[in-house]
């Protein structure tokens, strides 16, 4: 489990925004590929309320969350970067089918210490994806990365586009050379996804996906990056369960069954 919780955000210790380096502006890109790293690394996760609207103040249980930021355009990038990042995790296996499977996960590159930029690559069963973090103040604009196996990075996700308060209008593809090779722009405290195409080989295990899942299985399509479908309120007893409208079958058939006493989900 990859916590930041509720101690995490009382008794002096500042909010997750407010823990980053720097001024008010600063402060935002970097906490955005922090939780890139985050989510992109195995493990569950939990992110305490407000931090999803970059609160500023600490939480307190005498006050309501500080909603009124939303109406400042940078918190509301920082929400809606949040709220999209949610629904990219979901609609990929690889960033949590094969978190307790050594299978899915391998560096990249981690010895950058100069230049603070670390990638590696996420697996599942049907696809990889790989993911390349910048942690310094410094733009890169030609790093080159190493990707074994792979003939083609395809833009997945981004840390610095415009609509979540950073300053590119896309995400770009990188440039392939020899040899696995890919150059990829890096702006200071950014983050990137990129889906990958590969070769497959007989001659390195790590470069044959596992088994393909059994024909007739099939996931429910979450919403994408981008792809707001609203949010409904279910009441359960006293519980508030936010849910996103594909979940919706799923857990009105889970109420359902705790409603008849723990009944044999179907």
């Amino acid at each position: 489990l990859l916590p930041l919780s509720h101690d995490e955000v009382v008794h002096g210790k500042a909010t997750i925004l407010q823990k980053m380096y720097g001024d008010y502006d600063g402060k935002f890109p970097q906490a955005r590929a922090f939780y890139m790293y985050m989510y992109a690394h195995p493990g569950k996760k939990l992110n305490f309320m407000g931090n999803e609207i970059g609160q500023l103040r600490e939480w307190d249980e005498k006050r309501e969350q500080d909603w009124d930021l939303l109406t400042y355009p940078i918190h509301d990038g920082f929400y809606h970067f949040m709220r999209d990042l949610n629904h990219f995790y979901l609609s990929y296996a690889s960033l949590w089918e094969l978190d307790y499977d050594a299978e899915g996960f391998r560096w990249l590159d981690c010895h950058e210490e100069e230049k603070c930029v670390y990638a590696f690559e996420r697996r599942s069963q049907r696809e990889r994806l790989v993911a390349v973090f910048n942690f310094s103040d410094k733009a890169w604009v030609d790093f080159d990365l190493k990707v074994p196996g792979a003939r083609e990075l395809k833009p997945a996700f981004s840390s610095d586009l415009e609509p979540y308060g950073g300053s590119r209008r896309k995400q770009e593809t990188p440039l392939a050379e020899e040899d696995h090779v890919f150059r990829i722009e890096l702006e200071a405290y950014s983050a990137q996804y990129f889906h990958e195409k590969y070769h497959r080989s007989v001659h390195e295990k790590r470069d044959v996906l596992p088994r393909v899942p059994e024909r007739g299985t099939r996931r429910p399509r979450l919403p994408g990056p981008g792809e707001h479908r609203g949010a409904h309120l279910l009441h359960h007893g006293k519980k508030r369960i936010y849910q996103s409208e594909a979940l919706q079958p799923h857990l009105q058939g889970a109420l359902r069954d705790d409603a008849l006493g723990g009944a044999e989900r179907r």
